[in-house]
């Protein structure tokens, strides 16, 4: 049984990848997208922050998604380059973004580990074009 198997279940596509990979991995480039094109970050963009959250299985407590909600009265605002200021749901917005990313990388990690071949290539493609696609956009929007 291969490493994969092991993590994810026993459950693969015709290549080796579990498809709770691919699941989770999916539900994450969701995640990235809206966070780095829901510009101004304010609360609808968190409610379908959270929304999306508890789609991929997260559970978000009520107490947590209140204080999600609550952000930018609990969280003061701080300055960023260009003298811009990121309200609490900004910040939130930044740092959500930067944990799935690293999520997305480490996924990386394990898919280059695979045997090479084309369905495996095309999913690491996929995530790749996701992670690059929301660093320009961070990027443009500073």
């Amino acid at each position: 049984m291969g490493i994969l198997q092991k993590l994810f279940g026993k459950s693969t596509d015709d290549h080796g990848l579990p498809h709770e990979l691919r699941q989770r991995t999916d539900a994450k480039l969701a995640l990235i997208q809206h966070l780095a094109e829901c510009r101004p970050f304010a609360r609808e963009g968190m409610n379908a922050y959270i929304a999306l959250l508890e789609k991929s299985g997260v559970e978000v407590p009520r107490e947590r998604r209140t204080q999600m909600l609550d952000a930018a009265a609990l969280v003061p605002p701080v300055l960023q380059e260009g003298g811009n200021a990121a309200d609490g749901y900004e910040q939130l917005r930044q740092a959500f973004l930067r944990v799935h990313l690293d999520e997305l990388a480490d996924v990386v990690k394990v898919i280059r580990q695979l045997p090479p071949h084309a369905s495996t290539a095309a999913f690491l493609e996929k995530i790749l074009d996701a992670i690059q696609g929301a660093e320009r956009l961070a990027m443009e929007r500073k």
